[in-house]
């Protein structure tokens, strides 16, 4: 088996399952050390992505391996009287595998890449039953979400080329795979005639679709003069929106009770995001062992994300005899226009053989506070990383660990922009009101191998 079959085995034999766009998350080793500060150095296999025109620093043929680990901590606390409930989802991992073969000249370089990953979130259930008190006290956030996953694999193809001495150009074309499921509580009910949110009137809602074909692109480019100790990079990384059509919706009893009686016809649910774009840019000095990079990141929206789900063949039944169509919901998951800025330091502490790495990024808050649901709520913040690469003939290994520090934003009830679904339209009430806090810590190694 030849050098150039090896990458293209494994990236057909690696399968499994597998929507949120992010600056917060960083999806290669050798970035999570940097807390993201790589358009201008990186020249690992995300870069394809990341910045296609970076792939020229290296002209070697390259098969890297890597992963992440993202645990994150998302906590929503109603008010005084109720405890907090507190993310309980398995750390998720990021699987990626690239391939890069180049000339031996370093004129161009060609390169494939394979990854998957996941966004998820799960708070406390009721159990089927549960006491009514118990549930009024415990679960106050089951109408704002009790379930959130998104997940994706992508594949990507692209190269780079060298012009002159100092530049370098590449562009990527990719396909992604996407899935979105949602679990939250409506209630079924009439103010008046039943106690406003009481348990006994809740259904379950579970919404499941997929996107099979997502197209994106990036184009990058970076700079390194010979006679200056400075290098410059830019890059742009478009995203198609997700398309989810003709997914799964229904509606489940909570309880033994007859009614509210919901209706199971194969139930269809639909969402639309917006087409996104991301620019990145940076600027590194380099010392003589030593190096510094700075960057900023900018996630802008191309258009606008539907709010709401729309939902066919979905309806149920009160104890009067009326029946109503629930043809709507809304997406528990939602993203605006938002920043990074970045900085990362590299010092050469054995020569020929380790680096060390430190970094920092601050990235503002992915989701309107209006919008903000106890499965959903990006805070932001800052972030910091620490980090080694070492060297050994064809291998180099990468490790980061980073760290974002616990923020804590409060949605008063002014503010909250969602309202508890009733199908009957007899009463609500308003969604997501309290405080939200939030981290996580990511941890990424990766296994790179070269051949001359």
């Amino acid at each position: 088996m030849t050098a150039l079959q090896i990458p293209l085995v494994l990236l057909m034999a690696w399968s499994g399952p597998a929507l949120a766009q992010s600056l917060g998350q960083t999806e290669s080793p050798k970035s999570v050390a940097r807390a993201g500060t790589s358009t201008v150095s990186s020249d690992s296999g995300a870069a394809l992505m990341h910045n296609p025109g970076a792939m020229i620093r290296r002209s070697q043929v390259r098969l890297i391996l890597s992963g992440t680990i993202l645990d994150s901590d998302l906590s929503y606390e109603s008010d005084d009287t109720s405890p907090a409930s507190i993310n309980r989802a398995s750390p998720v991992a990021a699987p990626l595998l690239a391939y890069h073969h180049g000339n031996e000249r370093g004129t161009w370089v060609l390169g494939a890449l394979f990854r998957r990953g996941r966004d998820e979130v799960s708070q406390a259930t009721p159990a089927f039953g549960q006491p009514a008190d118990d549930i009024s006290q415990l679960f106050p956030h089951r109408y704002g979400g009790t379930h959130y996953q998104s997940q994706w694999r992508q594949f990507a193809v692209g190269g780079a080329v060298r012009v002159g001495d100092s530049l370098g150009i590449g562009l990527s074309l990719s396909l992604t795979q996407r899935r979105l499921q949602e679990t939250r509580r409506i209630w079924a009910g009439f103010d008046g005639r039943d106690v406003l949110l009481s348990p006994g009137r809740d259904l379950e809602l579970s919404l499941d679709a997929s996107d099979d074909f997502a197209a994106g692109a990036s184009v990058g480019m970076l700079f390194a003069p010979l006679d200056i100790p400075l290098e410059f990079a830019l890059s742009g990384e478009y995203k198609q929106g997700a398309n989810f059509e003709g997914g799964r919706a229904r509606l489940t009893p909570t309880t033994a009770s007859e009614f509210p009686l919901p209706s199971d016809n194969g139930g269809r649910a639909s969402l639309d995001f917006a087409d996104t774009l991301i620019v990145r840019t940076g600027l590194r000095y380099l010392g003589q062992r030593s190096s510094l990079e700075v960057g900023a990141d900018l996630l802008l929206e191309l258009g606008t994300s539907a709010d709401t789900w729309s939902l066919q063949n979905i309806a149920l039944t009160d104890d009067s005899g009326l029946n109503v169509a629930l043809d709507s919901a809304h997406a528990l998951s939602s993203q605006r226009d938002h920043f990074a800025l970045r900085a990362a330091y590299d010092y050469e502490a054995v020569l020929g053989f380790l680096w060390l790495t430190a970094g920092y990024s601050y990235h503002s808050a992915e989701v309107s506070l209006h919008k903000f649901t106890p499965v959903f709520a990006k805070l932001g913040g800052h972030t910091g990383a620490l980090g080694i690469e070492a060297y050994y003939d064809r291998f180099t290994l990468n490790f980061g660990v980073a760290r974002r520090l616990a923020r804590e934003r409060t949605l008063s009830g002014a503010q909250a922009g969602q309202q508890v679904i009733n199908p009957f339209d007899a009463g609500t009430a308003t969604l997501g009101a309290g405080q939200y806090t939030s981290s996580a810590t990511q941890v990424g190694v990766s296994l790179e191998v070269t051949w001359p």
